[in-house]
Formats: C-alpha cells, sequence, structure tokens
C-alpha cells in the first residue's frame, strides 16, 4: 500500500495581469485534489488574469484523480479564453504510476 498524505500547499504568486501562477508541493491524489478547486485563481472570463501557471518542482505523487484535476483545469482556463501550463515538472520516476 502507498503511503497517503493530506498535505497538498498551493502558493499562488501573481507577476502581472496576465497570469498567475501556483507553486504545487505534495501530492495531487484522491485526498488532496479538491485543493486546487477551493484555492487556485480559477480563470474565468471576468478575470484579468485567465492564464495559469502551475509550477510542480516540489509534486511528490500524481493520482488518476490528480490527473482528472489538472483536466479539468485546463478545460476551466480554455473555456474562459485562457491556457495551462505546467512547469518544472519533475521526472517521470516520481509519478505514481511509474514502477
Amino acid at each position: 500500500m502507498t503511503d497517503v498524505s493530506d498535505t497538498l500547499n498551493l502558493s499562488v504568486h501573481h507577476p502581472g495581469e496576465q497570469a498567475d501562477v501556483v507553486a504545487v508541493a505534495g501530492d495531487l491524489d484522491l485526498h488532496t485534489a479538491p485543493t486546487p478547486h477551493t484555492r487556485a485563481p480559477w480563470p474565468s472570463s471576468n478575470r484579468a488574469s485567465r492564464h495559469l501557471v502551475l509550477a510542480l518542482t516540489h509534486i511528490d505523487r500524481v493520482d488518476s484523480t490528480g490527473l482528472s484535476t489538472l483536466i479539468t483545469l485546463l478545460y476551466a482556463t480554455r473555456e474562459a479564453g485562457g491556457s495551462l501550463r505546467l512547469a518544472r515538472i519533475p521526472g517521470a520516476a516520481s509519478c505514481a504510476w511509474w514502477p
């Protein structure tokens, strides 16, 4: 069985009006997937910054629920006329599904 963490830390930075940068640390999994929905700056058509960058330098693990969260975020940014970019992605060996 895999160790489960209830912690996902998000640190939001606003470097300008065009984008929000969210540094993500911890596990993005079944237990923490609601965190981005409640704490990340969800793009909308009435916000100045519709573009979102997720800095994943300190992400430890992503499971299928976490991946679904990222896809939902992608669709939300596109619907708002913006974009989602993933930055500083750790090596594939750190992914939960990697042997």
